[in-house]
């Protein structure tokens, strides 16, 4: 930027240079002054007028050479050229990072233990709810963080991927979260810390359905 400042401003001072040089009189250009200009130093303040002193003025010249100007230009458009240059190469890229969905499962329900001790439990219950259904519909594409409860329940035998077992657990959880979340009795620290445990594993167990490991296969007996 510095270099295009500088550029600029030699550029302006030889653009200016021939107005200048046009103002000044004619003794400081080194041309004889004009013998029809007099000036009577007697002359009455109350008499005197400006007209009498001004020096004619001689039409502005232009540059001798043009590649001066041009050179300017062309100084001028490398500058901008090699700073556009080197914003682009030392442009940091723009690093992204994808997490799976077990992974932001898993997140909320780290963000989501601060609540076991927290004077409402309503909080628990509406975080780990909430970290459970994302997970159901981005795995196995239930309509969960849009349904109620018991439209969940009943997608749940509809969905082949899911076992009797996991079917089961999720109904129990479930059932739990609405009794903490649209209830007012009490849930003790303990009861909160078994509804955690009970998310973590439906969270284990719906990521070994949905990813199971391939089977190796048995070396065969001669």
């Amino acid at each position: 930027m510095a270099n295009l400042c500088i550029v600029m401003c030699c550029l302006a001072f030889c653009w200016n240079l021939p107005l200048s040089a046009a103002a000044l009189p004619p003794n400081a250009l080194g041309q004889a002054p004009d013998p029809s200009i007099t000036l009577n130093p007697f002359q009455q303040a109350n008499d005197f007028s400006i007209t009498d002193t001004v020096l004619p003025l001689r039409p502005a010249e232009p540059l001798s050479s043009p590649l001066l100007l041009y050179g300017a230009l062309l100084l001028l458009l490398l500058c901008l050229i090699g700073y556009l240059g080197y914003r682009r190469l030392h442009k940091k890229p723009i690093v992204t990072v994808s997490i799976t969905p077990l992974e932001a499962a898993f997140q909320q329900l780290k963000n989501a233990k601060q609540y076991i001790d927290a004077p409402d439990p309503k909080l628990l219950g509406f975080a780990l709810s909430d970290a459970l259904r994302v997970y159901l519909s981005q795995t196995f594409q239930l309509p969960a963080p849009e349904c109620t409860t018991d439209e969940l329940l009943v997608q749940l035998p509809h969905c082949e991927r899911l076992n009797d077992e996991l079917r089961m657990l999720i109904t129990q959880f479930s059932h739990a979260c609405d009794l903490i979340k649209f209830t007012t009795l009490p849930c003790t620290p303990s009861e909160r810390m078994k509804l955690y445990q009970q998310a973590e594993l439906i969270l284990t167990l719906s990521e070994k359905l949905a990813h199971p490991e391939p089977l190796m296969e048995q070396p065969k007996s001669s």
